[in-house]
């Protein structure tokens, strides 16, 4: 199937769960210097960039959207087009504490998902893009990188299967003056669900995650913990 590289460029509410992710800093992965195109918002002169999340409230907008689609009825049968791609658009929010930059607290980015519905195991693929670290609800860079998605839904409950993941590497200067790697390796849980009881089943794809991250020596130890996400099915597919 498609890859889809095409980057959500809204910022709706659709989302994602995450983590309990564990993790300490890598030494295998080496730091990175060099210009920026941001304003600085380091200690120091880093040229980070400038986050394009939004203001506090529309980050606690994010995360009580993500809360609402968890709630929502798990579905068994699936509207729409029985073959063919269904996109699913929306946000991935997660805890996030880093040893050495204990200010950021959290992560939050776009998702974008592909399903190619065909019965029984349906592939999944599509990325995290625009992903902004965050102090509580105030987001504080945007970092540069994104996450793939891949694994199958579908079977009976209509849910991840397990090997489902959110994978990649990103970069920025995490509150700090140099700019640093973090790879993130998360393993997707959940499946479909209905925001309408008896109406649309299927149009939401809500869950969590569990993983790991590693970052450069800077960063110290890393945790990501306590993330969600929750995409609506883009109308037309």
């Amino acid at each position: 199937m498609t890859r889809i590289t095409t980057k959500l460029t809204t910022t709706g509410l659709g989302l994602i769960a995450v983590l309990g992710l564990s993790a300490c800093g890598g030494s295998s992965m080496s730091p990175t210097t060099g210009p920026g195109t941001g304003p600085g918002t380091g200690p120091g002169t880093n040229p980070a960039l400038e986050p394009n999340v939004g203001d506090a409230t529309e980050v606690q907008a994010i995360r009580d959207s993500i809360n609402e689609g968890l709630g929502f009825r798990e579905n068994d049968n699936l509207f729409g087009p029985r073959n063919g791609d269904a996109v699913y658009s929306g946000r991935w929010i997660t805890g996030l504490e880093i040893e050495n930059q204990p200010e950021v607290n959290a992560l939050v980015g776009e998702v974008r998902m592909l399903v190619d519905i065909g019965g029984g195991r349906n592939p999944v693929s599509g990325e995290i893009s625009n992903l902004n670290t965050l102090q509580n609800n105030r987001a504080i860079e945007l970092l540069t990188g994104d996450l793939d998605i891949s694994g199958n839904i579908g079977g009976i409950n209509r849910r991840f299967d397990s090997g489902a993941e959110f994978l990649g590497t990103v970069s920025g200067y995490f509150g700090g003056d140099t700019l640093e790697n973090l790879q993130i390796d998360a393993d997707v849980s959940g499946g479909w669900r209905d925001s309408i009881v008896g109406g649309d089943p299927g149009n939401v794809i809500a869950g969590r995650t569990t993983g790991t991250a590693n970052g450069t020596p800077g960063l110290g130890l890393v945790d990501i913990t306590n993330g969600q996400f929750r995409a609506n099915r883009d109308s037309g597919t």
